[in-house]
């Protein structure tokens, strides 16, 4: 088989050629030029892509600021909610201390007033209560001393004086009220003519103590 050169090549290749173009000129055409339309509407589309994917970037760009811009303004809008709040709680707790502190004081205050004044009443019962002791103490002194006083005047009397044992029997009785009065604040005294049991006692008592000396009480001008 021989080689075919480069000229038989190119003149066989041109024949092809001119023999398609002769079959298929035609459709070869119109094929043609459909995709030169085809690439163009292609073209196009980029384009419009192109055009649509800037529009869209620039709306999702004005967006995202938008949106960053009404986060901004609502997180500065907390942020002073926040800090109103603080401050409005800090002033309430302020505020409610000072009345805390305001009530306890006004407590205190009362609290010491009454323990002041329950001191002070305190100390003028005691003072009053050691006065009216001592002030008993004075009275009852000066009773007992009366006591001794009219004891010592019955005594003396009944060393010099010759009495019976009747009259000695009523100034024992007497004193013996006179004895009783600071217990029973009685001061009454009965008559020598009304019958009284104590008397009685008295005298029975009185007889009892009282030494044996016919010779001297009974011939008494007293008795007579």
């Amino acid at each position: 088989m021989n080689e075919i050169t480069k000229a038989e090549m190119r003149k066989r290749l041109g024949n092809i050629t001119k023999l398609q173009e002769i079959l298929f000129g035609e459709q070869a055409e119109a094929y043609n030029q459909k995709l030169k339309e085809y690439n163009h509407r292609l073209h196009q589309l980029e384009s419009s892509y192109q055009k649509y994917q800037l529009v869209m970037e620039e709306r999702f760009q004005q967006l995202e600021n938008k949106l960053l811009h009404q986060i901004s303004l609502l997180s500065n809008s907390i942020d002073k909610k926040i800090k109103y709040l603080d401050l409005t709680t800090q002033e309430e707790h302020q505020r409610i201390q000072q009345e805390l502190d305001t009530v306890s004081q006004h407590n205190y205050d009362n609290i010491d007033f009454l323990q002041n004044s329950l001191n002070t009443h305190t100390t003028n019962l005691r003072t009053e209560i050691n006065q009216s002791k001592a002030a008993l103490d004075r009275d009852l002194q000066l009773l007992k001393q009366q006591i001794l006083t009219k004891i010592e005047f019955n005594l003396s009397e009944l060393s010099t004086d010759k009495i019976s044992r009747g009259d000695l029997s009523q100034i024992l009785f007497d004193l013996c009220l006179k004895l009783k009065e600071p217990e029973t604040g009685l001061i009454a005294a009965k008559p020598q003519n009304q019958p009284n049991v104590e008397v009685e006692h008295n005298q029975n008592h009185i007889d009892l103590i009282l030494p044996e000396n016919n010779s001297t009480s009974d011939n008494s001008p007293m008795d007579n």
